[in-house]
């Protein structure tokens, strides 16, 4: 076979130092060796010769060259780059090459996106050329003791010289390259450079080589040839991490974050040589064994040769549903006294997308389980074993493994499962790389005991760990079902230990890892379960986890030698297991003999999960003194209750229904064993030595002692003590500390202590009384305050004690409507209680009982309104609502978590949805923020019922603005933005209605990236990939319930987009002082978020989608209801955006290019309007604009689409179908053009073209 080796560039000396001639030169000397090659030699582009019978292409973007003769192939190191995937023959190129061969599993995985079907793939990383690079004789001129060899180019960017080069600089680096002198302070460091051939023994020679990745080789995971190169040479190798080198080397190089970690690692090897060598050592023999050209060659010869038997066409879809005499993969699943379980994890298997299996079920003496086998065995797959008694699950697992048939091996036990894709994964990467044995991720999944069996209650993910030698040694780094290996790797490290009741699949890893490495698939692929009630296999046996543990840290001994650091690791570990134990001993212990408790924490929560986590984390680590807690749960539907379930450490009440506030805090105290009670809000963060602090303060006649905080009434406004400047301190543990400094000791007295934060001695309680039970919601507070104090007790404000209160939280989850009329029926009771207590007496004001004037009982039981109608209880005092008393809770002092955000809603109109919007926001804004309102000259009521909302709040945080005429969107908002003051802008429709959590979430997106300028969420209505295409629901309950789960769903994640929809835009402060206010020239509204957007990119700011993050948007509504024609304006603002930014005529593409608009969106706004004309039958003008969509795009597949409609109404049903076809290639998740395709090839009878463009959809996937 003839074989030629292209090269963009060759270099005048054999020792290549690029890249691609490194494997060209590499790869011909190592297949030239073999007898089925004639020749193999290098060429450069302007040398092709005819009579090769092969070509392996080294460029970044090859050439179309149809040779007569060669059959093309391609390596290539790296990502496809978006101006090779958008060239005219690149898709031309995919099918003219036989093979690929690929560096980076990335790049595997774009191809195979891209079409490339998986068995024309394979992965040729970079290697080491034996020949040249191996162990010279030391030279003392190369003696150093850290090297750094490589140039100096654009790719090595500040950060990382500061990060990998400066740290290091004292320790005796020398570097060799060029353009080091550039670098003031790595001149003395610098050789300059060094030719080639030098540098083997300059490996040879230095005691420590770094190695670091230019930014290019990070972007695309490829790891630099030094690494192969300097291990071939027996070099001791520390470098950056980079995922793909770690997969491929694991321990055999040390690996470093850089900074003060490479510094440690560096002094530590220097004195350690012994060390030092055996990981040199190492990092040899794997490259000598797996990573030369030579090792390569044969397996590139015969990947070359099934190519060229292949016949040239489309690889054909995979039929799944066809088996084979012998099984692929053969699942083992052990299994005792679960039935109930089992037949959950045996259909995970039968669901699996990979259908060539076995299953081999052993039943290790529990109770029969035959019947589910047979209910399932539809496709007698599954073989039945049983025990006649029980021998562990290594006994069992040994059973199957002895039947089985596979080539490989996975693992499932009876409680967990396979997600669909599952063995689809592990066997398509083991099939198409050098490993024998791979592993996943899995989620593990908590249970609770429930009346109908188990319930999952959360999830989430303990492993995810690379491959390591030396990790191993110390820990297992995945569950069992996560593995799948070759059966044949047993006949070298033998089968599961029998003699281990834990532990045991760890072990046969450890043997395993001696002879194989691992590869590490980061995909989430299963979920194992566990029990809390200790019923699962992995809870419940720590003493047995601590027996088998030390026999295998024993056992493999001799792996260890020398190694302090893992004989380190693995007593930590032992420690730690020790320490589970202790703890759970005593947890047992105390529950049969408590001892004495200074204080019992009664919490009562209901809809509270976002909050107890965080309140209970705070009690942990700052309480000092023995306490317990005490948590009812009043019948919460949030996944409280199932939260709860999992806490060992607390007192745990569930009520099957709302008992009320008070009631609930009974049930607790009655359970409390604690000297002090602590009734305890869970919307709060306690603080550092809360509970001293306050329990110093109870002298004789104190009766109740509460705190200072920034969200109380009355005395407990910490506002109240301030004695000095905040200098913006925000963070709760540091105000807490200027309070005490300032306040220590010192206390107030009270008429009334509000109930979020409590502490009562018991025998006051016992003395006094429990809560009063018929107050539901609200005034329990008032009413213990005043009883306590009518038995003769102090009540007393602990001023050198700050506690964080969130406010309101529990109300959030239930109609405001609701939680007032449940306010008001309290507060009407505790009147007619004051009336009983006062009998003849008028009853006294509510500032003369408690200091307050927010008490407000109905009207109808007032007998008559005195002459005072400031404070005392009267109709006229009546004006407000419960909304007053939350107004006064509100502390000035800034949330320390927060800054501040300015919403600023705009109206024109529309007071049905206003109405909502304002409501929502009232309902679920629990951050600090103000609200600015618009209105643009309404007409319909708007104005009064945004008068009445600022007066109702008494101007706190509300601002109105009201003009005469509609000045447009952009000048509204103008407005606005001119009036707020906070650091964030919120720029929102009138027509939205906004969901728990929305704004904390959007505002997490600048905590997380602070290049983020302005961020938007996901909706029902909008365009672009904010539109959430799953959103499903008939009211707005049912909106705010999936807004929930999408959030949950989507946690944390991010997208950046060049366009946000102006509906909901929040913006940073500083991108507006930069950029400016919204154009004004766009008036009612459309382009003028496309222009903020496109100004705020300029000015180096990103836009992000925050895609955990759902609002409903009803759309459109200030158009709809004000007869303002929506698309006379899109078309007219469409028309200022081009002429604003210069996208008019031949350049605009090379415009769009330098603006930085992506084609995709400009072609957008084109298609829109088109699809207006289109329904308005106006076909020509339509398809102009479609036309013009794709003169922008020409990859648009909705263009296309649209114009196959229009071709297809004009009876061109020829085009229409080549259209369509087109539509269907660039999107083959497009619905609309796949139905019209089928619809148009079933008309003409064209169902080969249809079959072909299925076809082709498939192997994109």
């Amino acid at each position: 076979m003839k074989i030629g080796l292209q090269l963009p560039v060759i270099n005048t000396f054999r020792a290549a130092v690029w890249g691609d001639e490194v494997m060209a030169v590499g790869l011909a000397d190592a297949l030239s060796s073999l007898p089925e090659a004639e020749f193999a030699e290098v060429y450069s582009p302007v040398t092709i010769h005819d009579n090769l019978d092969i070509v392996i292409n080294f460029y970044p973007f090859p050439d179309v060259r149809q040779v007569a003769g060669p059959a093309q192939f391609w390596w290539y190191q790296a990502s496809i780059s978006p101006w090779v995937r958008n060239h005219p023959d690149f898709t031309k190129l995919l099918t003219l090459y036989r093979g690929f061969f690929v560096a980076s599993p990335n790049l595997a995985t774009e191809l195979i996106e891209l079409g490339v079907p998986q068995d024309k793939i394979m992965f040729l990383p970079m290697s080491a050329n034996s020949r040249f690079y191996r162990p010279v004789a030391p030279q003392a001129k190369y003696a150093h003791n850290l090297v750094f060899c490589g140039n100096n180019h654009p790719g090595r960017t500040r950060e990382t010289i500061e990060r990998y080069l400066l740290p290091i600089r004292e320790l005796g680096l020398v570097i060799y390259g060029n353009g080091w002198d550039d670098i003031p302070e790595l001149k003395d460091c610098s050789q300059g450079p060094m030719h080639p051939k030098e540098v083997p023994a300059l490996y040879s020679s230095a005691r420590i080589i770094l190695s670091t990745h230019p930014q290019w080789h990070r972007l695309m995971d490829v790891p630099t040839s030094r690494l192969w190169e300097a291990a071939a040479c027996s070099a001791f190798i520390i470098s950056d991490k980079l995922p793909t080198a770690r997969q491929l080397f694991g321990d055999t190089i040390v690996w470093t974050d850089g900074w003060d970690d490479l510094r440690e690692k560096v002094r530590y090897y220097l004195e350690h040589e012994e060390e030092r060598k055996q990981v040199a050592q190492e990092a040899y023999q794997l490259v000598l064994s797996q990573y030369t050209f030579d090792h390569w060659a044969n397996k590139i010869m015969g990947f070359v040769q099934d190519r060229l038997q292949e016949k040239e066409r489309p690889s054909p879809v995979i039929n799944k549903s066809s088996t084979q005499e012998i099984p692929l993969v053969s699942v083992i699943v052990p299994t005792y006294n679960r039935p109930e379980m089992l037949e959950g994890a045996i259909r995970s298997i039968l669901n699996q997308t990979y259908s060539e299996i076995e299953i081999l079920v052993v039943n290790d003496g529990g109770e029969e389980t035959e019947q589910i086998i047979n209910s399932l065995d539809k496709d007698h797959k599954i073989t039945y074993i049983k025990h006649s008694q029980n021998h562990e699950r290594s006994a069992a697992r040994n059973t199957a493994l002895k039947l089985a048939r596979g080539k490989y091996i996975a693992y499932l036990d009876d409680a967990d499962i396979f997600y669909p894709h599952h063995l689809e994964t592990l066997v398509n990467f083991l099939e198409s790389n050098p490993y024998k044995v791979a592993y996943t991720d899995a989620l593990r999944a908590h249970q609770v005991k429930e009346e109908d069996g188990y319930k999952i209650i959360k999830k989430d993910l303990p492993y995810s760990m690379d491959f390591s030698k030396e990790l191993l040694l110390v820990q297992n780094i995945a569950p069992i079902l996560c593995f799948m290996h070759e059966k044949s790797c047993l006949n070298e490290v033998g089968l599961f230990d029998e003699t281990l009741t834990t532990h045991e699949d760890w072990d046969l890893w450890i043997r395993m890892s001696r002879k194989y490495d691992f590869a590490h698939i980061e995909m989430i692929t299963a979920e194992f379960r566990t029990r809390e009630d200790g019923s699962s296999t992995t809870s419940g046996r720590l003493p047995d986890f601590l027996r088998t543990m030390e026999i295998i840290f024993k056992r493999y001994e001799e792996h260890t030698k020398n190694k302090p650091q893992i004989i380190e690791l693995q007593n930590k570990r032992l420690e730690w297991l020790k320490g589970e134990i202790h703890k759970a001993a005593n947890l047992v212990k105390s529950e049969k003999s408590p001892g004495h408790i200074k204080t019992s924490i009664v919490i009562v929560t209901y809809n509270s999960l976002s909050d107890i986590k965080s309140c209970l984390d705070s009690i942990g680590s700052n309480t000092g003194l023995p306490y317990e807690i005490i948590i009812i749960d009043n019948a919460s539907t949030d996944g409280t209750q199932e939260y709860l379930k999992t806490l060992s450490q607390a007192k745990i009440l569930l009520n099957r229904t709302n008992n009320g506030f008070s009631r609930a805090c009974n049930q607790g105290i009655r359970e409390a064993k604690g000297e002090y009670i602590v009734l305890l809000n869970p919307d709060t963060l306690i603080t550092q030595g809360w509970d001293t602090r306050m329990i110093d303060h109870f002298k004789d006649g104190v009766g109740a002692v509460g705190p200072i905080s920034n969200y109380v009434a009355g005395v407990q406004k910490c506002d109240l003590y301030l004695k000095g400047n905040l200098n913006g301190e925000r963070d709760i543990e540091g105000l807490a500390a200027r309070f005490y400094q300032w306040n220590r000791g010192q206390a107030v007295e009270t008429k009334l202590l509000i109930g979020f934060c409590l502490v009562l001695k018991r025998e006051v309680i016992d003395k006094v009384g429990l809560l009063d039970e018929e107050l539901f919601l609200g005034n329990d507070d008032l009413e213990y305050s005043l009883r306590l104090r009518r038995h003769g007790y102090k009540l007393l404000v602990a001023t050198d004690t700050f506690i964080y209160h969130k406010g309101q939280a529990s109300f959030q989850s239930e109609l405001q409507s609701y939680t007032q009329r449940l306010v008001q029926e309290s507060t009407d009771i505790l009147y007619e209680k004051l009336k009983k207590i006062y009998k003849d007496e008028e009853v006294p004001t509510s500032q003369e009982l408690w200091g307050i004037d927010w008490f407000r009982p109905s009207p109808t039981l007032l007998d008559h309104a005195p002459e005072s109608t400031g404070t005392r209880l009267t109709a006229d005092s009546h004006q407000g609502d419960y909304r007053t008393r939350t107004t006064d809770y509100k502390s000035r002092i800034p949330d320390p978590n927060e800054t501040l955000t300015s919403i600023v809603v705009l109206t024109y109109n529309q007071l049905e949805y206003t109405s909502q919007c304002l409501a929502s926001i009232e309902q679920y804004t629990s951050g600090y923020h103000e609200l600015i309102l618009v209105d643009n000259g309404s007409t319909d009521g708007t104005v009064a019922y945004l008068e009445g909302l600022v007066k109702a709040a008494n101007g706190h945080r509300h601002k109105l603005i009201c003009n005469k005429d509609n000045l447009g969107f952009a000048k509204g908002s103008n407005q606005g933005i001119e009036q707020a003051s906070g650091d964030y802008i919120l720029l929102l429709n009138n027509d939205v209605i906004v969901t728990a959590g929305w704004l904390e979430r959007m505002l997490a997106c600048f905590e997380r990236d602070s290049s983020a300028g302005i961020v938007g969420p996901c909706s029902n209505r909008v365009s672009g990939p904010q539109l959430d295409l799953e959103a499903n629901y008939n009211t707005v309950a049912e909106m705010q319930e999936y807004a929930q789960k999408f959030s949950c769903k989507n946690k944390g994640r991010v997208l950046e987009s060049p366009k946000l929809v102006g509906f909901c835009l929040l913006i940073k402060r500083e991108v507006l002082d930069k950029i400016g206010l919204l154009d004004e020239r766009f008036g009612s509204g459309n382009f003028e978020d496309d222009d903020l957007c496109l100004r705020a990119r300029q000015a180096g700011y990103k836009c992000l989608i925050a895609r955990d993050v759902f609002i409903h948007h009803f759309g459109g509504r200030s158009f709809k209801g004000n007869s303002i024609d929506r698309w006379d304006h899109y078309e007219k603002n469409l028309g200022l955006f081009v002429e604003k930014w210069g996208l008019k005529g031949p350049d605009k593409k090379e415009s769009l290019e330098k603006l930085g608009i992506p084609r995709r969106v400009y072609a957008s706004y084109y298609n829109d309007l088109g699809e207006r004309y289109y329904a308005d039958a106006e076909l020509e003008k339509a398809k102009g604009l479609f036309l013009e969509a794709i003169e922008i795009d020409a990859n648009f597949p909705h263009a296309y689409n649209n114009l196959g409609v229009i071709a297809w109404q004009e009876g061109d049903k020829e085009r229409a179908l080549q259209l369509f076809l087109r539509a269907y290639s660039l999107d083959g998740q497009d619905g609309d053009a796949l139905a019209n395709l089928v619809s148009c090839s079933g008309e003409l009878g064209r169902y080969q073209e249809l079959e072909d463009a299925l076809i082709e959809a498939s192997h994109k996937g």
